[in-house]
C-alpha cells in the first residue's frame, strides 16, 4: 500500500473518531439541557427527592399499601439510605436539584473510567454514547452512582 492510501486511510479514521467525539458532546449537551430548560426533568430523582422531603417532615417516605401507588411509577420504593443521601439537595429548589444530579451523573460517569484506570479518550466517548448511560445521566438515575461506588471498592479492593 502507498504512503499516500494510507494517509487517507488516517485521515479517515481520524476523521470518523472525530465525529463520533461529536456526536458524544452532542448527546450528552442534549440530556443535560432538556433538564435545565425545564421541558423534562430528572423523573428517576423526583420520587427521591419528595421522600427527602418527607423524611424532613418526620414522614414516612413510603406509600401507603396499595397497587396504584406502585404502578404509577413516581413513588418511592427505594431502601431509605437513598433519601438520606439525597436530605441536603431539599435546601435547593427542585430544578436546581435535579440540574446538579445530572451533572453529578456525568462527574460520575468519568470517575468511574479513571477509577478503573481508563485512559483511551475513545472509552469516554462510547461511554457518553451508549444510550443507557445518557438515559441514566439525564433522568437522574441512581445506577450511575452505584456504579462508581462499584468501581471504586474494586479499584481499592486491596486495600483494609
Amino acid at each position: 500500500m502507498s504512503t499516500r492510501a494510507i494517509g487517507w486511510r488516517r485521515l479517515g479514521v481520524a476523521g470518523a473518531l472525530l465525529m463520533c467525539a461529536v456526536a458524544a458532546v452532542v448527546a450528552l449537551f442534549d440530556a443535560v439541557a432538556l433538564v435545565f430548560d425545564g421541558t423534562h426533568g430528572a423523573t428517576d430523582f423526583r420520587p427521591y427527592f419528595a421522600a427527602a422531603e418527607a423524611v424532613l417532615r418526620s414522614e414516612s417516605p413510603y406509600p401507603a399499601p396499595s397497587v396504584a401507588a406502585v404502578t404509577d411509577g413516581a413513588v418511592y420504593i427505594y431502601p431509605p439510605l437513598t433519601a438520606l443521601v439525597v436530605v441536603p439537595l431539599t435546601a435547593l429548589p427542585l430544578s436546581v436539584a435535579e440540574g446538579l444530579v445530572v451533572i453529578a451523573g456525568v462527574l460520575a460517569v468519568v470517575a468511574t473510567l479513571l477509577a478503573l484506570d481508563v485512559r483511551d479518550w475513545r472509552c469516554y466517548v462510547v461511554a457518553f454514547l451508549w444510550v443507557p448511560v445518557l438515559n441514566a445521566i439525564g433522568l437522574g438515575n441512581l445506577t450511575i452512582f452505584l456504579v462508581l461506588g462499584a468501581a471504586l471498592t474494586w479499584r481499592y479492593r486491596d486495600r483494609s
